[in-house]
């Protein structure tokens, strides 16, 4: 048995214990910050995530993760997934399921909605309640935003520098000054 499938059947387990009638797991992610799967209930579907072993990576991804989620919950963000059930000790974390589908290709009104999640980010409220860390590749710049954007974008090929345009302007150029304009309206809030 390969440590991948003792994480998942204990995480399993303890998930049944806690009351929940597992009918089906389907994978759907995996990768370097964790194994995604969809498992399906009587009651609703849910996200697991499982979660590398502490021993291969130290960073208290879990912790960081359910702390901004419930951060973000308690703000009304209603487009996120929010904490169902978590073990930190086996690393593992259940979250409701948001139906959806990744587009191959972003547009114009995605990009907006992208930004105004990064500019709702800024009004937190209860960060200090909530034990926020940072995440391995945490912003807190718009330069930051989007040098993280423009990489991971490029890295998985998203994106088309010369060709993608949104509003009129070359994408990354329309990321820019977006973001600029958020960082804009923080920074002079932080003067008052």
């Amino acid at each position: 048995e390969n440590n991948q499938t003792r994480e998942i059947t204990l995480a399993l387990q303890s998930i049944k214990m806690s009351g929940y009638t597992i009918n089906r797991l389907e994978a759907i992610k995996s990768g370097n910050n964790s194994n995604v799967y969809k498992l399906l209930t009587d009651e609703r579907n849910y996200a697991l995530k499982i979660y590398p072993n502490k021993v291969d990576d130290k960073r208290e991804r879990l912790k960081v993760e359910v702390n901004f989620l419930q951060l973000l919950e308690v703000n009304h963000f209603n487009n996120v997934p929010i904490p169902v059930l978590y073990d930190s000790f086996d690393n593992w974390a259940v979250f409701s399921w948001i139906e959806g589908i990744i587009p191959r290709r972003m547009k114009g009104e995605d990009w907006r909605i992208f930004i105004m999640f990064i500019a709702s980010l800024q009004k937190l409220d209860n960060i200090d309640k909530y034990f926020i860390t940072n995440a391995s590749e945490a912003s807190f710049t718009s330069t930051d935003h989007l040098e993280g954007v423009k990489k991971r974008l490029l890295m998985d090929k998203v994106i088309n520098q010369e060709n993608d345009i949104c509003d009129g302007k070359p994408l990354i150029s329309y990321l820019e000054s977006e973001l600029e304009k958020i960082e804009n309206k923080i920074y002079r809030r932080r003067r008052v």
